[in-house]
């Protein structure tokens, strides 16, 4: 596995060529025996500790936060999610799962992952520039990604960002401040309930975080995405 830089215009673009993550039993047990917990990844020639949320993969030593991805297409790994397949087909699905109409989660599992990755790095990047988010520093994107025996032959995508762990304590962001940095919490509130040293780092739900009028900076994230996948297949 390498990794390749490329710095044309946009962000910084961080790919690839495989990313594998892999469990031990000593990992299983420590995650409860949940899909999500600890895990490690297998990139760039080395292995690193992860952390497998629901939407998410968040890789500390690099820096790497990569959406959870099925065909191409964001993903969810709690075992509290409704089955996929059972929300395939035409026409709006009428009742509830958990917290969510079920044409909610339909939308979010059809939603592209470039789409979502975009999504992320213009609302991130707005609550960093008001102070209550840490810095993109990038996108990341690998062209195959094995998750244990399934491979995955689109690809993953995701960006690279500050750790907020490692940053100073600040005060706790608020949900106003969130929507004077013109972003749109998530529906359940997690990016305020659930923030890092006074940072808004998670962004991912089934009604996730948004930023709000943005559709020209997230198409241009999302363009650049493909371009890098394109032209490095």
């Amino acid at each position: 596995m390498s990794l390749h830089r490329t710095d044309g215009a946009g962000l910084p673009v961080n790919l690839f060529d495989e990313l594998v993550i892999r469990r031990d039993l000593l990992d299983i047990v420590r995650s409860r025996f949940r899909p999500t917990g600890a895990a490690r990844v297998l990139a760039n020639g080395g292995s690193y500790p992860c952390a497998r949320g629901a939407w998410a993969l968040w890789i500390p030593a690099l820096q790497v936060k990569l959406l959870n991805s099925i065909d191409g297409k964001l993903a969810c790994l709690s075992r509290k999610a409704p089955p996929r397949k059972a929300l395939q087909g035409s026409g709006p699905l009428a009742g509830q799962w958990g917290r969510y109409p079920l044409e909610a989660w339909r939308q979010a599992y059809e939603t592209p992952i470039g789409r979502r990755v975009a999504e992320n790095v213009v609302a991130a990047q707005r609550l960093h520039n008001a102070g209550i988010g840490p810095r993109v520093l990038g996108l990341c994107l690998a062209r195959r990604f094995r998750d244990g025996p399934r491979l995955d032959r689109s690809f993953a995508a995701g960006f690279m960002v500050e750790n907020a762990a490692l940053k100073p304590q600040g005060p706790t962001a608020t949900w106003s401040q969130l929507i004077d940095a013109g972003v749109r919490p998530d529906q359940i509130n997690s990016a305020v309930r659930q923030q890092v040293n006074g940072y808004v780092v998670d962004l991912n739900s089934v009604i996730g975080v948004v930023p709000v009028d943005a559709e020209a900076e997230v198409a241009a994230v999302e363009a650049q995405i493909a371009a890098a996948m394109s032209s490095n297949m």
